[in-house]
């Protein structure tokens, strides 16, 4: 009786796992088929899977185009979806958060020689831009990149943003390094130590 219930047991979960193989399948192709599309602008589905990439990431949209695509292969060959334990993946998430960032300085330039609010006056012009289709007029970060932008700016004002920005796409070096700070700091004096002598040996030989 026992080896039987652990039979149906083992059984239980194997149909189960392979249900969850065949949704992340699932998941994977449709996530790849959207980076596809997008990718070549296949028809009107394409033109709108842009824009909207473009609505909400502004001048980065084709890398989050390609990382949709990128996920879309790992649920097809890994059967599972990307799990955020590693570090890495929260530093490839701060530095696109610093460049959706640092990237909206120009639009907020723009926005600003017009009066009134410029987060309701940016996000007012991308959603005109998306509704004339055009996506080479949505410039800066996209409506992730402004909201985040406003934030920092209302708490920081200008140059504060732009060094908090700084300080999130360092850290996401780090990270992405998977290294403490002290760690990374320390391997770039010793780069940097690595190089200077090189290049004085170099000198040296040459004369």
């Amino acid at each position: 009786m026992g080896d039987f219930m652990a039979k149906m047991k083992s059984a239980k979960l194997s149909m189960n796992n392979k249900e969850k193989a065949f949704v992340n399948e699932i998941i994977g192709i449709i996530s790849l088929l959207v980076s596809i599309i997008a990718l070549a602008r296949f028809g009107l589905i394409g033109k709108y899977l842009v824009l909207a990439f473009s609505l909400l990431f502004g001048d980065w949209y084709f890398i989050f185009i390609i990382l949709v695509g990128v996920f879309g292969v790992y649920c097809l060959l890994f059967h599972k979806k990307i799990e955020m334990k590693s570090i890495r993946y929260y530093g490839i998430i701060l530095i696109l958060l610093s460049l959706l960032v640092i990237t909206h300085f120009g639009m907020h330039d723009y926005v600003s020689q017009f009066e009134g609010n410029a987060l309701k006056i940016t996000l007012n012009l991308y959603f005109d831009y998306f509704k004339s289709n055009s996506t080479t007029m949505i410039k800066g970060g996209g409506i992730i990149g402004c909201i985040f932008f406003y934030v920092f700016y209302l708490l920081l004002g200008k140059i504060g943003t732009a060094i908090i920005s700084l300080l999130i796409f360092f850290i996401g070096i780090v990270f992405l390094m998977k290294k403490t700070i002290r760690e990374f700091i320390e391997m770039i004096v010793s780069l940097f130590k690595k190089t200077i002598s090189f290049f004085k040996k170099r000198y040296t030989n040459i004369i």
